[in-house]
C-alpha cells in the first residue's frame, strides 16, 4: 500500500486493528500514532511497541476485516457485523464494529474490541454439538458455526432454541428438532446431516 504522508496514514487508521509482518510473521497490531521521528507506531500483545518507517509500511502492513457471523466472544454467542461508521476504513476499529445479542438483536454497549477479542474473530474456534449443549449448562448461548447457535430458552415448553445469527429457527425438545422459520428449512436440514448425534429432525 502507498502512503502518501504519515499524517494521511493516521487519518485512516490510528486505532485500527491490522496485521504488521516481523521476521516473515504476521503479527496481529494496532495503529496508535507517529512520533516525533517519523515513525509509525503500533502496539502488539507478542513482541510490544512496533516501529516503522514510512516507505516500509507498503510492504509490512496487511489490512484484513474479520466475516460477518456468529463468534463466541467472552463466553457468549454474538453477531459479530461491519457497521456504518463516518469514516470508511479497511480494518477493524471501535467505529465500525458492531457485537449484538441474539435475544434482543440490540448491539452490546461495552467495548468488545480488544487484541482478545480481534484474536477470536480472525481465529474463531466452534465446539461440536456435543460440548455445546454442555457448555449450556454453564452460559447461555454458544456458537457452533459462523451461521448457527444454540441458546438456552426463557419458558418450559421446549429445552433449546436453534439460531441463524439473530434469527431463531427452531426448537429442541426431548433431543426432537422442530422447525419454527421454513426459509431455513434447507439449511437446518444440513446442519442435522452434519451432526447426526444427539437431534433427530421432528417428522410432521
Amino acid at each position: 500500500m502507498y502512503v502518501e504522508t504519515i499524517e494521511d496514514f493516521t487519518r485512516k487508521y490510528q486505532g485500527c486493528f491490522l496485521y504488521i509482518t516481523i521476521n516473515g510473521r504476521a503479527i496481529l497490531a494496532r495503529y496508535q500514532d507517529a512520533n516525533e521521528d517519523g515513525n509509525l507506531v503500533f502496539t502488539t500483545n507478542e513482541v510490544g511497541q512496533v516501529l516503522l518507517r514510512r516507505e516500509n509500511v507498503f510492504t509490512n502492513v496487511h489490512f484484513i476485516f474479520p466475516d460477518r457471523g456468529m463468534y463466541n466472544i467472552n463466553g457468549q454467542a454474538v453477531l459479530f457485523s461491519r457497521v456504518a461508521a463516518r469514516q470508511w476504513k479497511r480494518a477493524p476499529c471501535k467505529a465500525n464494529c458492531g457485537f449484538f445479542t441474539v435475544m434482543n438483536r440490540s448491539e452490546l454497549e461495552q467495548p468488545l474490541l480488544s487484541f482478545g477479542t480481534v484474536e477470536q474473530l480472525f481465529l474463531p474456534e466452534y465446539p461440536s454439538l456435543e460440548k455445546a449443549i454442555t457448555l449450556l449448562k454453564t452460559r447461555f448461548n454458544v456458537a457452533i458455526t459462523k451461521n448457527i447457535s444454540i441458546s438456552n430458552t426463557p419458558t418450559n415448553d421446549y429445552d433449546v432454541i436453534i439460531w441463524w445469527n439473530l434469527r431463531p429457527i427452531a426448537t429442541v425438545k426431548d433431543n426432537l428438532i422442530t422447525c419454527i422459520d421454513l426459509d431455513f428449512q434447507e439449511e437446518l436440514i444440513d446442519f442435522i446431516n452434519l451432526h447426526k448425534e444427539p437431534w433427530k429432525l421432528k417428522k410432521n
